[in-house]
């Protein structure tokens, strides 16, 4: 019973796929593409890549750039008109539908083309789609669709649209449809237009002196801003810190200033877009600025800055001035090593006058500036996983100089084979080397 049962079931499936109605792909009629008053009839603009459609099925992507172009309105307008199985049912026998609203600027049209009735192609080349469906399924007709955008560019600013026609119900928020009822084959139709906005980076910190009396004018400079679009720039620079109260006005990048009261200020530069004065970027990063009364003699300061310094036993934070009777004494003394926290610590190399780490000074009779610098170290450390299985050398925590190179070899115990290294450190060499451009574990 079983055989007899199985082999009638054989049959059928075969006489039925051997029954079942074989559709030719869908054929692209006509297509026009319509680019800032410029028509293009079956062809591609030179600004369009073509490279994955295919004209004969009129199926796949279109990707059109517009760039380099002075600001200004733009439009553009597509039309295709597909025929689905058109050797075996005709063409008018299709219908067109839509899904979802456009995207503000986008217009579209589904309509007879226009060879017999219908006016789809005439609005396509007139710019004026009506966002609407004239063949819907209750009327049925030969189908045509067009799709547009109208947008606006500023100069350099580039804008790209593509365009997606395929067989597959897409994801897209919006999107016309063109529908063969017998086959209930349907072609897709969407698109979307993409803009670069113009974008500006901050300019690099001020550079100029650090320390200064009130009453003289002092120089800065700033620099390396510029545009997405290429855009001339211009600086202004903010001469406290607080972004309101004491700005200079657009202009160079080199400008100067005079401070009539004493105290510590944060010097920052900013810049704007010439073409475009809305586009403004951030604040650089800031440059301490000390400010001591006409009569201060000697002034302290660190290359870094902001680093702690013992002037007479007491500590201070760089830079420091000090008003100091001509001939009399003092003690300064360079921390060291000063330790950020975060893996990051300053040595101590030398005084801008010779002296020691910690030496006497004698105040002059006019103002003086006495630097010291200090050099930067990052922190290594290594660790072995899992614990005993071996060494590294170094091993635990080393400080070395910025950019040196430093040795490090993985020694596993026996019984254990080096299998690679992991953080910072990438790769399975060992011995191998790193080169310590910041803390590293």
């Amino acid at each position: 019973m079983l055989r007899k049962t199985f082999i009638p079931l054989f049959i059928f499936i075969i006489i039925l796929f051997f029954n079942a109605p074989a559709f030719p792909a869908p054929s692209l009629h006509d297509y026009a593409f319509y680019v800032n008053g410029d028509l293009y009839v079956r062809s591609f603009p030179a600004a369009m890549d073509a490279s994955g459609f295919d004209p004969n099925t009129g199926l796949g992507t279109l990707v059109i750039t517009f760039q380099s172009l002075p600001a200004g309105n733009y439009s553009f307008r597509a039309f295709f008109d597909h025929e689905i199985q058109e050797t075996i049912n005709g063409f008018d026998n299709e219908y067109g539908g839509y899904f979802g609203s456009p995207a503000p600027g986008q217009t579209w049209e589904i309509g007879e083309p226009g060879y017999q009735t219908g006016s789809v192609y005439n609005h396509f080349l007139s710019g004026s789609l009506t966002n609407s469906n004239g063949i819907p399924v209750e009327t049925r007709d030969d189908v045509s669709m067009a799709m547009g955008w109208d947008f606006a560019l500023s100069a350099g600013q580039t804008a790209r649209i593509r365009l997606f026609l395929t067989s597959q119900t897409p994801s897209s928020s919006f999107y016309l449809t063109h529908t063969d009822p017998e086959s209930e084959e349907s072609i897709y139709f969407f698109g979307e237009l993409e803009t670069d906005s113009e974008t500006i980076t901050p300019p690099s910190t001020p550079a100029g002196p650090i320390v200064g009396i009130t009453g003289a004018s002092y120089a800065y400079s700033t620099g390396g801003a510029s545009t997405s679009f290429g855009h001339t720039v211009e600086y202004q620079f903010d001469w406290n810190g607080d972004g309101t109260s004491d700005l200079s006005f657009w202009g160079s990048s080199f400008q100067s200033k005079t401070w009539t009261g004493v105290g510590t200020y944060q010097v920052r530069a900013r810049a704007r877009c010439v073409t475009d004065p809305g586009l403004l970027s951030t604040w650089s990063e800031p440059l301490t600025v000390l400010i001591s009364p006409s009569s201060s003699t000697y002034f302290v300061v660190t290359n870094p800055a902001g680093l702690q310094v013992v002037i007479d036993g007491v500590m201070y934070t760089t830079p420091v001035g000090f008003e100091w009777s001509p001939g009399s004494t003092h003690t300064i003394e360079g921390m060291s090593p000063q330790d950020n926290g975060m893996g990051t610590r300053y040595v101590f190399g030398l005084w801008s006058d010779g002296g020691a780490q910690s030496h006497t000074v004698t105040a002059p009779s006019s103002p003086y500036t006495c630097t010291g610098s200090f050099t930067i170290q990052y922190r290594l450390v290594t660790t072995v996983e899992p614990a005993g299985s071996g060494e590294v050398v170094p091993g635990g925590t080393g400080w070395y100089g910025a950019g040196q190179g430093v040795g490090v070899e993985a020694r596993p115990n026996a019984g254990y084979r080096f299998r690679g290294w992991g953080g910072d450190i990438t790769g399975t060499q060992s011995p191998t080397t790193v080169t310590l451009n910041g803390p590293m574990s």
